[in-house]
């Protein structure tokens, strides 16, 4: 049962980590026919902005959420 109890945080960490990479990899493809032009990378360097804003945002918001409903401000379990 100890066993189980410390891999239960990886067991829900994983799949979601796996995920969240997966979807990074596809929005920073999105829009990209290759690399070879100089405009491919301004493309990829745009989408690669916006994806980290926009999980920098996500963040932001969870803590605000959590502070409003009095959770602590933290992350971990």
């Amino acid at each position: 049962m100890a066993v189980l109890r410390q891999l239960s945080p990886l067991l829900v960490l994983v799949p979601i980590a796996g995920l969240f990479a997966l979807g990074f990899i596809v929005a920073l493809r999105s829009g990209l026919a290759g690399l070879s032009r100089g405009q491919d990378l301004r493309v990829l360097a745009l989408n690669f902005t916006s994806v980290v804003l926009r999980v920098a945002g996500y963040l932001a918001g969870l803590f605000v959420v959590q502070r409003m409903i009095g959770a602590p401000l933290e992350l971990g379990w």
